[in-house]
């Protein structure tokens, strides 16, 4: 008789064959669906073991967690397997929620050991995805949310698999017994307090008596759901492509208002996906949507939700990270060294050598003239705005930078003409970047694996990385990859930023692949010159 384990492992591996030299990284919490799915790896003839690492992930949330990492040991051992443990912290609770946060902290945990080639291995089954599918249901997830876990989908620069996602629970553990394996049982999957408890030890059981099949149902219309998906997004992506005007975080009003009335929010979910930004509930889209049918053109608007933003400006939708409220400002700066500007950011000067001057900074005053051209009067600022498109939130983050009274500088794209010569006399650029001055957090500093052409630093423990490729003398960044669990401090702007600064010092052209470099490059002029035509 087949045996089901083996042959849902024999057909995942061969659609998905892993790289010559990639490895099997399986993630191994000890449980009895992760049990499983390693003996049944240390057993298959399309498996070497060599090729095979188990992966404990100690979340620290139980007193007998330090256990669990020793049974997982033993029983690698015992299978012959290669066997590693990584301990987490797990943060952003309120955030999250503590199934969600210790999520994000174990897959930073498994996305900082793998490589490009390796396939990384979960033990989700049937019954997980049908209680992923009601759980992303009672929050009105779109599309890509009801088509719940993939078999298969990119997981950092490797992929992450899931091989037993189409058998039910009772095929796993009916393998278990009579393979005689040994397992945790985590006393938390028995407290009904998590979302995903409530369901599976009180809703699923009333629903099964009624509808027997309810689990394999639910399963099943994920998996419809998520075959239909890349048509979808494929249709989505060219509307995106017509609708996008020069930045990928922005999109042309006039356009969106001849796509159909109910397929706007469907467009939006997608556009916000595209960029990396947490999807905005539906209420968000609907109000947003009514906004823009009532506001006039030259008033502001803004929807925001946790996790991004959607501003209007000159007929264009412009989507963001929820910005902070703008600094005030009242500080001296010496030029030689970066002086944080309270918001997350630092200004500094890119020049050969430190630069001795001062200057006094200051939150923006309405009315201000610069003095752009020696042989032109003053500008007002509003109106040089207004020509370059600044944005009124750009505007209002935007350092007034004076000395002696006399304003020399606008952030970093307007400039007083004698500050501007001086500044080229000296081979220096202003810049405004995020802040990571003092961050502890930073284990080593962003090094450069020429060999490999990525650029990598860790924090925390967890591996962040850019990845390039090198034709000639251009350089095409191809991918930004920054683990969730250490998201939101900078981390992919001080990577890009070494690309960008190294490229500049080797006499590279770059072209930016990857969405988070093209829009990093949008938002500093001062890497221009470096984008290839």
């Amino acid at each position: 008789m087949t045996c089901p384990v083996s042959a849902a492992l024999s057909a995942f591996l061969l659609s998905h064959k892993p790289r010559e030299h990639g490895r099997l990284i399986v993630a191994f919490s000890g449980g009895m669906d992760s049990s499983v799915l390693l003996h049944a790896l240390a057993r298959h003839d399309l498996v070497p073991r060599r090729h095979l690492l188990a992966v404990h992930v100690d979340h620290q949330l139980q007193a007998a967690s330090g256990y669990w990492a020793e049974h997982c040991a033993r029983i690698a051992g015992e299978l012959g397997v290669a066997f590693t443990a990584r301990q987490v912290r797990v943060t952003e609770v309120a955030r999250y929620g503590p199934e969600g946060a210790a999520r994000r902290a174990r897959h930073a945990a498994l996305e900082s050991l793998a490589v490009a080639g390796d396939l990384v291995l979960t033990a989700h089954h049937a019954d997980d995805q049908a209680e992923t599918f009601l759980l992303r249901a009672l929050r009105a997830a779109g599309h890509e949310g009801l088509a719940s876990m993939r078999a298969l989908r990119a997981f950092g620069p490797a992929q992450l698999g899931r091989p037993l996602l189409d058998l039910a629970r009772s095929s796993l553990l009916a393998y278990a017994r009579r393979h005689e394996l040994h397992w945790i049982e985590d006393p938390s999957n028995a407290q009904a307090h998590a979302d995903r408890n409530f369901l599976r030890l009180q809703v699923m059981p009333l629903l099964e008596q009624r509808w027997p099949q309810a689990r394999r149902s639910l399963a099943d219309s994920a998996r419809l759901l998520a075959a239909s998906l890349p048509k979808l997004e494929s249709a989505l992506d060219q509307q995106l492509v017509i609708a996008q005007a020069e930045r990928p975080d922005c999109l042309r009003l006039d356009v969106l208002a001849t796509v159909p009335a109910d397929q706007v929010s469907g467009l939006l979910r997608h556009w916000l996906l595209r960029l990396g930004l947490a999807p905005a509930p539906p209420r968000v889209l609907a109000d947003l949507q009514q906004q823009i049918q009532r506001a006039a053109e030259d008033r502001g608007l803004r929807v925001r939700w946790q996790g991004g933003e959607i501003r209007r400006y000159r007929g264009l939708l412009y989507a963001m990270a929820p910005l902070p409220d703008a600094p005030a400002l009242a500080l001296d700066w010496q030029m030689s060294a970066p002086l944080a500007l309270g918001d997350g950011r630092r200004i500094r000067v890119l020049a050969p050598r430190p630069l001795q001057r001062t200057l006094q900074l200051r939150s923006r005053v309405d009315g201000e003239r610069l003095k752009v051209s020696a042989n032109r009067p003053q500008r007002p600022l509003r109106l040089l705005f207004q020509e370059h498109a600044i944005t009124p939130w750009e505007r209002e983050r935007m350092p007034y930078l004076y000395e002696d009274g006399v304003l020399v500088a606008v952030g970093t794209q307007f400039l007083r003409h004698d500050f501007r010569d001086w500044l080229e006399q000296h081979q220096a650029q202003l810049c405004i970047e995020p802040d990571q001055q003092g961050d502890t957090r930073m284990e080593t500093p962003v090094a450069h694996l020429a060999e490999k052409q990525r650029f990598e630093v860790h924090v925390e423990g967890v591996r962040c990385v850019l990845d390039y490729h090198l034709t000639g003398t251009t350089m095409t960044i191809s991918h930004t990859g920054v683990p969730s669990a250490v998201g939101g401090r900078g981390i992919a702007a001080a990577l890009t930023r070494a690309a960008l600064d190294h490229a500049r010092s080797a006499g590279w052209k770059v072209v930016p692949a990857c969405s988070y470099a093209a829009r990093y490059l949008a938002q500093h002029p001062e890497y221009a010159d470096l984008v290839a035509d």
